[in-house]
């Protein structure tokens, strides 16, 4: 049985990867490699009661790393996120840069986004529908480029 504790032993560091397509597959290799180990979680695999992660989930965050890579590509270093399952079953792919957090929320259907930029809920934090073509805008606020 795989826990989560067995999943972050070997958890994705955040280096940035460049240009060279060996390192983005490296990073794409690992967090591939992080989705399929929570193929393996059981229900209740945090002892909290947590929903087994949902198959549709995990195959809609493995079918839209392709996409993630590509719209942050030329715009700023492109960061491995780390993976991880909500209570509900979603999973979730997550970024820090300095005080910044940008969390994908995919449930099998939708896929959601949280951006922060501190602990204040109601003046800090931001969250919606992630729409298509806007993972580029959500990067570039991410790692701090203007206009963003």
């Amino acid at each position: 049985m795989h826990t989560l504790s067995r999943i972050y032993d070997a958890e994705i560091p955040l280096q940035p990867v460049s240009e060279a397509a060996d390192m983005r597959g490296d990073a794409l290799a690992q967090t591939r490699g992080h989705l399929e180990a929570l193929r393996h979680l059981d229900a209740n695999w945090d002892s909290f009661g947590s929903q087994k992660p949902q198959t549709a989930a995990i195959i809609q965050a493995e079918t839209m790393l392709s996409p993630l890579l590509a719209a942050a590509e030329g715009r700023s270093d492109w960061r491995a996120p780390g993976v991880s399952a909500d209570e509900t079953g979603a999973v979730m792919l997550e970024w820090w840069h300095g005080e910044r957090t940008l969390t994908l929320v995919f449930d099998g259907t939708t896929v959601t986004y949280l951006r922060a930029w501190g602990l204040d809920i109601a003046n800090e934090m931001e969250e919606g529908a992630l729409a298509p073509g806007g993972f580029r805008g959500l990067w570039d606020w991410f790692r701090g480029r203007q206009g963003a």
